[in-house]
């Protein structure tokens, strides 16, 4: 999965970093709000997905990829290793489903690319998700 991270970076090579509350906000409430729409639906056999080891795991790959960045060995290595972990469950939500590797690829992608956009507007709010995110998956 280290393909995800490639994306995560900005035109320079770094993480960007802008501040617009207002949007932020509104943007940080849709995500919280779509979330129990976003990624359930149901198959035939009534399955859930459970979004959180998608959620989460973009929130660790962002945050393993900046200590990447600014040297931090130690925590880049504990929030890679939590990403990893997430990516096999978010692969195994997909089997449930019937569904492949690589499905599973794209819709984490597609919450890697969302929670970028939402820490563009307003890092606050993603590094409180983050935080929410360890408290969901301590290890």
């Amino acid at each position: 999965m280290d393909f995800l991270l490639v994306a995560m970076l900005g035109p320079k090579g770094c993480l960007r970093k802008e501040v617009t509350l207002r949007r932020s906000l509104a943007s940080f409430l849709v995500f919280v709000t779509a979330y129990p729409v976003f990624g359930q639906e149901q198959a035939a056999g009534n399955i859930r997905i459970n979004d959180h080891p998608f959620q989460c795991g973009a929130m660790f790959a962002i945050a393993s990829r900046f200590y990447e960045e600014s040297g931090e060995e130690s925590q880049f290595r504990l929030y890679k290793a939590k990403f990893e972990k997430l990516a096999l469950k978010a692969e195994a939500e997909f089997k449930k489903r019937n569904r492949t590797k690589a499905d599973a690829e794209a819709y984490m992608q597609e919450h890697i690319d969302l929670s970028l956009s939402l820490m563009e507007r307003n890092i606050e709010l993603v590094a409180r998700f983050t935080h929410h995110c360890n408290r969901l998956f301590p290890d």
